[in-house]
């Protein structure tokens, strides 16, 4: 007996018996119909949706940039993201283009996190050389009385 787990051959969101598709590419049990998985994606590649969200659960991570199951969300699975190959095949163009914007949004963030925390350790390193300035400047000045 197999210990691989059948997706089911009902929808997890809606329930109807369609072509289902996997979250992940060896399958993980549960998966979606093609309406369902293109209309959460959809909605979640808007701003401050689930794509944007990191999420931690019992070691078990689904970071920004990652579209989160919804079984993962809910805590009832381990497939923390839904793979960018199946997603692909899934969404449609419009979709897609959003997708793509979601990423340069989370992009430029992080840009701009790395920007901001660059400037405060610039700051902190200036401010830890002005009492070294002070010494070298009367230093200098005691040299040259």
């Amino acid at each position: 007996m197999s210990s691989e787990r059948q997706p089911s051959s009902l929808c997890s969101i809606c329930n109807v018996d369609d072509a289902i598709i996997d979250c992940t590419p060896g399958g993980d049990g549960h998966g979606f119909c093609q309406e369902c998985l293109q209309g959460y994606a959809k909605a979640n590649f808007e701003l401050n949706g689930e794509y944007d969200r990191d999420r931690d659960r019992g070691g078990l991570r689904s970071a920004p940039g990652e579209l989160p199951c919804p079984h993962f969300i809910q805590g009832a699975c381990g497939c923390t993201a839904i793979a960018p190959s199946i997603l692909r095949r899934v969404v449609d163009d419009a979709t897609f283009d959003m997708w793509r914007k979601a990423d340069v949004r989370l992009g430029m963030a992080a840009l701009e996190r790395d920007q901001q925390e660059a400037e405060a350790q610039l700051d902190d390193a200036e401010e830890a050389r002005a009492p070294l300035d002070n010494l070298r400047d009367a230093v200098q000045e005691a040299l040259t009385s």
